[in-house]
């Protein structure tokens, strides 16, 4: 193992870039589809060295919304290269208020 730490070459440190939108706040309708996206071209464009993300390897969501049926809201999340990545499931037991 120390001979393999030895040769240990170290990475830049990590990068972050954060975007606060508190828009759209909107109504979706029950049984409806809504897409929302957020264009973070200003973390790839950033002058601070700290700040610029060229490649994305973790993403950190927070989403507030209120409901009626909190069983039925189902939230995925898709990359620039469309991978699709469920967020939340729908939860057919859960469909009290």
């Amino acid at each position: 193992m120390t001979w393999y730490a030895s040769g240990w070459k170290n990475i830049p440190a990590m990068s972050t870039c954060e975007s606060v939108i508190n828009n759209p706040k909107k109504t979706i309708g029950s049984r409806s589809n809504e897409m929302f996206s957020v264009d973070l071209t200003e973390c790839e464009e950033s002058i601070d060295a700290k700040h610029q993300v060229n490649h994305i390897e973790q993403v950190q969501i927070f989403v507030t919304l209120t409901t009626t049926n909190r069983g039925e809201i189902e939230i995925y999340l898709y990359s620039p290269s469309n991978t699709k990545t469920q967020l939340l499931p729908v939860r057919i037991n859960d469909d009290f208020n």
